[in-house]
C-alpha cells in the first residue's frame, strides 16, 4: 500500500511564494542614488561655471564683495527649496526630487563663495583657515542626527519632518547674514607673519594684477 505524502497549504505557499527579487525598495535606492548623482553633478557644473563666468570686479556694488552675492545665492536659494520641501505631500514624489536637487546643487554656490574668503584672507594661511572652519562645521553633522532624533518622534508625521525642515532652512539664512555682516575680503596683516614671504607676496600681487586689469 503505497502513502502518498501531502503538504499543507502554508508550506505549498512558502516553497512558491519567496516574494520579488526587485521590488519596491529597490526601486527607491536606485532613485536615490541617480537623485544625489544628479544632485552633486549639478553641484560641479554650477561651482565650474561660476569661477568661468565671473572676476573679482564683476560686482556692480564696489560695496559688495563678489563672494557676498555668490554665498547668497548658494544660502538663500537652498533655505527656500526646504521650507517648501517640508509643505509638499508625500505623493508628489517629483516635485520632491526637485526641490532637493535644487536644494543640493545650487549649495555648490558657497564653494564660490565662503570658501574663497580663506584666500582673500590669508593666502599664506589659507590652508588652515579652511581646515579650522571645515573642523568646526563638521560638529554639526554629529549633532544633527540627534537633533532629528529628539523631534521626529513619529516618523509618518509628516508636520514634524516639516519642522526639520525649517530649522535647516532657518540656519541656512541665519549663517548667510552673519557671512555677508561680519565677513571682510581684506588680507589680514598677520598674513605676514612667519618668515619669509616673498614668494607668497609676489604670487598675490600677480594675481591681484591679473583682477584688476
Amino acid at each position: 500500500m503505497s502513502s502518498i505524502s501531502e503538504k499543507s497549504p502554508d508550506a505549498e505557499l512558502e516553497t512558491v511564494n519567496h516574494g520579488p527579487r526587485f521590488g519596491y525598495r529597490h526601486v527607491q535606492v536606485l532613485l536615490m542614488f541617480f537623485l544625489l548623482a544628479v544632485g552633486y553633478a549639478m553641484r560641479v557644473n554650477l561651482s565650474v561655471g561660476i569661477v568661468a563666468m565671473t572676476t573679482a570686479n564683476s560686482s556692480s556694488n564696489p560695496d559688495i564683495p563678489l563672494t557676498h552675492i555668490i554665498h547668497i545665492l548658494g544660502t538663500l536659494v537652498p533655505a527656500l527649496a526646504l521650507a517648501i520641501l517640508g509643505f509638499i505631500p508625500k505623493e508628489n514624489i517629483a516635485v520632491i526630487e526637485c526641490l532637493l536637487v535644487i536644494a543640493v546643487g545650487v549649495n555648490a554656490a558657497v564653494w564660490c563663495g565662503f570658501q574663497v574668503n580663506h584666500v582673500d584672507l590669508s593666502p599664506k594661511f589659507s590652508g588652515i583657515l579652511m581646515g579650522i572652519g571645515n573642523g568646526s562645521s563638521n560638529i554639526f553633522s554629529i549633532i544633527s542626527p540627534n537633533i532629528v532624533q529628539a523631534i521626529v518622534t513619529d516618523e509618518t508625521d509628516p508636520a514634524q519632518w516639516r519642522t526639520v525642515f525649517l530649522i535647516a532652512s532657518a540656519i541656512y539664512i541665519l549663517s548667510d547674514i552673519f557671512f555677508v555682516i561680519f565677513a571682510k575680503a581684506d588680507r589680514q596683516w598677520w598674513d605676514n607673519l612667519g618668515g619669509d614671504t616673498t614668494e607668497v607676496e609676489d604670487q598675490f600681487q600677480e594675481i591681484k594684477l591679473e583682477k584688476e586689469s
